[in-house]
């Protein structure tokens, strides 16, 4: 009796680990409108909920806010597993392991009310269409583009927070022409915006899972990874 209660104890301890997961530490930067946080530092958006979505049946996620400039420290300090937002760049590969293709690839865009004459051949013109007018862009969201940069263009940055509601309010109120987003995710150009009209800026950008050398977790996840399709947002 006693070795049939023992047998029975074992296997219950052993699915309860089994179904709880390994404890899986991913770093995040907000990323609007894909990733954004409210309130106490806790992600949200259609990234943040894929990720989850893909992992959560074999890891427990925890987020942990951390911007890309201490990504390193991070890493080489056991305070992250991974971080899914990382652009491959030859200089970092030294002391991050990354998952040999990107999960994702977003295109920057930039809206406005009514029609854009823009060439997509031309970045130049661009500029010169914007010139005299307002662009609302994220604070402190580190992209560089010549329109960025151009005094014609009068810039308001907003934080990430509700950004999408935010920047279309002041489209509609005449306060700015055009907005920047990340990419199309979460727009919803149909519906409510469906006069909006938007153009792609730059490049379109892979991002990577990259993990911490050597990482234990790296294989499980990289095999959940190998079996989901690349997101095109």
């Amino acid at each position: 009796m006693r070795s049939k209660q023992l047998i029975l104890t074992i296997l219950s301890l052993y699915c309860g680990i089994a179904s709880a997961g390994e404890l899986l530490r991913l770093g995040y930067v907000e990323y609007p409108p894909l990733v954004y946080s409210e309130k106490e530092n806790v992600p949200k958006g259609p990234l943040i909920d894929y990720i989850e979505k893909s992992l959560e049946a074999e890891f427990e996620i925890k987020w942990i806010d951390m911007p890309l400039g201490r990504a390193r420290w991070a890493f080489e300090n056991d305070v992250i597993d991974a971080f899914p937002f990382l652009m491959r760049l030859e200089e970092r590969e030294a002391w991050i392991h990354y998952f040999e293709r990107p999960y994702l690839t977003i295109q920057n865009i930039v809206c406005s009310r009514g029609d854009m004459k823009f060439t997509a051949e031309n970045p130049g013109s661009l500029v010169d269409l914007m010139a005299g007018s307002t662009l609302v862009f994220p604070l402190n969201a580190g992209y560089k583009y010549p329109f960025l940069s151009d005094p014609r263009i009068e810039q308001i940055n907003i934080h990430y927070t509700n950004y999408i509601d935010r920047s279309l309010g002041l489209l509609n109120k005449g306060r700015a022409k055009y907005v920047f987003y990340s990419s199309k995710a979460g727009l919803e150009l149909g519906g409510k915006n469906k006069n909006l009209s938007c153009v792609d800026v730059g490049e379109r950008v892979g991002l990577h899972f990259a993990f911490s050398k050597n990482n234990r977790l790296a294989p499980g996840v990289e095999s959940i990874l190998s079996r989901l399709e690349i997101l095109r947002w």
